[in-house]
């Protein structure tokens, strides 16, 4: 069984005309579902969008059952950033070792994390082919342009963890 959840009421109601699974209104870091009632949580290129990292890591650790799995993908920092932080998934990207470190930090085992970054460079090639203008796609990736062109200090990535929770 599965339960999705999202604090977007428009993906909600997309949701509930795509899927025949419940949905329900919450945010990462309150999550509306009990202390450890969930075998697992998918969380796809949204925890670089939580307000508090820490507060999304630790209610998902509430909610997951000791041994339970956490399948964590999202856009990471292939190495330090300077300045603009861009939009979308990769408004909050964090450098990998940080993500890392928190996950450690909240409790988790870090069963598996392979670097995907390869399929974020394959998106941006099939957005740019599909029309979606460069600067936008630059823009979303926090790349600063002005006159000179567009200039970047880090690189993006798109990284899988699978952690469990160890059994209290």
């Amino acid at each position: 069984h599965g339960v999705g959840v999202d604090s977007s009421p428009a993906m909600l109601r997309e949701a509930r005309q795509r899927s025949a699974l419940p949905v329900a209104a919450g945010d990462m870091g309150r999550l509306p579902l009990r202390d450890g009632s969930v075998d697992g949580v998918i969380c796809e290129c949204v925890l670089s969008l939580a307000s508090s990292v820490e507060e999304a890591l630790s209610d998902m650790w509430r909610v997951l059952r000791p041994g339970g799995q956490l399948l964590l993908t999202d856009i990471v920092l292939r190495e330090k950033r300077e300045g603009s932080t861009g939009q979308g998934c990769a408004a909050g990207a964090l450098q990998v070792g940080d993500l890392m470190q928190s996950l450690c930090g909240q409790g988790f085992r870090i069963r598996e994390a392979e670097d995907h970054s390869r399929l974020l460079a394959e998106l941006a090639g099939r957005l740019l082919f599909q029309g979606v203008p460069r600067a936008d796609l630059l823009a979303w990736m926090g790349v600063p342009c002005g006159g000179s062109g567009c200039h970047s200090s880090s690189r993006l990535g798109y990284w899988m963890f699978v952690a469990e929770k160890g059994n209290e």
